[in-house]
């Protein structure tokens, strides 16, 4: 059995799938679909499709039998008829014997995720001009080249300790640079996700994280977080007791807020599920501005990003495509 919300993995590995979904009735309940993710979302949307209909029909079959319970209760006040009495009986019946159909949730409750930025920014976001930045002896990026045009989406991708969050906080400036040159446009505004939450005060409650990146009153706060599935509870709490699901939630809403550019994130979806993972990738297709991403996520990586550049040994390359067209070159040896 595999618990995971990566969608990659689940449509590579799995041939089943099984969904605990909310009821009215009992709470919840198991349902098991044949297949990986990728069929599941595709029956999933389907058979709810189907409940739909069903639903819709049954309603009105209800709706005449009420109606028709009526007539008959009118009809024997006035001709004090028995059959009418049995009339009624056996048509109660129906309704209380029926198998209701539930409702069918087409839209579940999802995170409103949108990146505005104030400014546009000018052609060119990041050059990198044989950029170096080692650590004593651990070399992490030795003349390293690279050209990152305004509104372009890249994806960062290499071995884990390879130093791709490096490249990240050397284009925030939050690390110095050892030799060469890091130019950044003069209109870039940069906002920053964090891999382990270093961009939120642990301390804080969510209301008090947002108000500290834009003055509003606490009911605003409040409102805005709840977009964001925080619930009134959680969003007066401090940050630290939180999950890391309703941590990352927190900092998409704190990144929301910034207006900014250029979004610099370090592994945005690890701690978000697939519903989340999918508003973000929305979000991030209608964004006019810059996408610089670090992630593992290949599913994620294939339908955000049109440019990788490889972090490896020290060296940086760049392919000039998604992630799919860089596996393809990598598995040729180029």
């Amino acid at each position: 059995m595999l618990i995971s919300h990566d969608r990659y993995l689940l449509d590579e590995t799995v041939t089943q799938i099984v969904e605990l979904e909310p009821t009215a009735a009992t709470g919840c309940r198991l349902i098991a679909w044949e297949g990986n993710y990728s069929s599941y979302a595709a029956q999933k949307e389907l058979a709810l499709l189907k409940q739909q209909q069903d639903y819709k029909s049954q309603q009105q079959e209800i709706a005449h039998l009420e109606a028709a319970i009526v007539r008959f209760k009118v009809w024997m006040n006035v001709s004090l008829d028995p059959r009418l009495k049995r009339q009624i009986n056996n048509k109660q019946r129906l309704l209380e014997n029926m198998d209701r159909i539930e409702r069918p949730v087409l839209e579940r409750r999802k995170i409103a995720l949108q990146f505005r930025p104030h400014v546009r920014g000018g052609s060119k976001a990041f050059e990198l001009r044989k950029l170096d930045k080692a650590f004593g002896e651990y070399i992490i990026l030795m003349d390293a080249v690279a050209t990152i045009m305004n509104g372009e989406r890249i994806g960062i991708v290499g071995p884990n300790g390879a130093g791709k969050s490096v490249l990240l906080k050397l284009m925030l400036g939050e690390l110095p640079i050892d030799g060469g040159e890091l130019w950044v446009g003069p209109s870039i505004q940069a906002a920053y996700y964090a891999q382990h939450h270093e961009t939120l005060d642990l301390k804080q409650t969510p209301v008090e994280a947002l108000r500290a990146l834009r003055p509003m009153y606490e009911g605003e706060a409040v409102a805005k977080l709840g977009r964001f599935l925080i619930p009134y509870a959680a969003a007066n709490q401090p940050i630290a007791r939180l999950s890391g699901g309703e941590k990352s939630r927190v900092q998409l809403a704190r990144l929301m807020l910034t207006g900014a550019n250029c979004l610099l994130l370090d592994e945005p979806t690890n701690n978000l599920d697939i519903p989340s993972a999918e508003v973000l990738e929305k979000a991030l297709d209608e964004f006019a501005g810059t996408i610089i991403v670090v992630s593992h996520d290949r599913y994620f990586l294939d339908r955000v990003v049109d440019r990788i550049f490889e972090v490896r040994a020290g060296a940086l390359r760049v392919y000039e495509g998604g992630y799919s067209y860089y596996q393809e070159r990598r598995g040729l040896g180029q």
